[in-house]
């Protein structure tokens, strides 16, 4: 008798997103003269993990650009896009740190609905 076994994706312990993130959507309004001008406002709050995959640095505008690439793993929702982006808050010694990223790219892990991989860039201008 042959007995065949499901293969599971792989659980992230949830010790493991340890990191509180905001989920932002900019709001857009006409600025009077003809353009527009948006505000980002937080949408959702959830815990997930981010972990930096590599960086670089380009000449934009007169200065140099510092850009950082990170994966962030956050449990599975369905209204998260790539207009979004992501704050990540923590205090440490007294002294508030925002850190923003801008979604890259949505993956759903093993297409199971479990877990997003967020790939996202930080240090950019939204």
């Amino acid at each position: 008798m042959v007995s065949h076994r499901l293969t599971e994706e792989p659980t992230l312990p949830i010790g493991k997103m340890r990191d509180s993130l905001q989920l932002q959507s900019k709001a857009s309004s006409a600025d009077g003269g003809g353009g527009s001008s948006g505000a980002f406002s937080t949408f959702a709050t959830t815990s997930g993990r981010i972990e930096a995959q590599g960086g670089a640095e380009r000449f934009f505008g007169d200065q140099n650009e510092a850009r950082t690439t990170h994966k962030i793993t956050i449990r599975h929702r369905r209204d998260l896009t790539v207009a979004h982006r992501i704050l990540h808050s923590f205090t440490v010694d007294g002294t508030t740190y925002n850190r923003l990223f801008n979604i890259k790219r949505i993956t759903n892990v093993g297409e199971r609905d479990k877990y997003l991989e967020i790939l996202a860039e930080e240090g950019v201008a939204t």
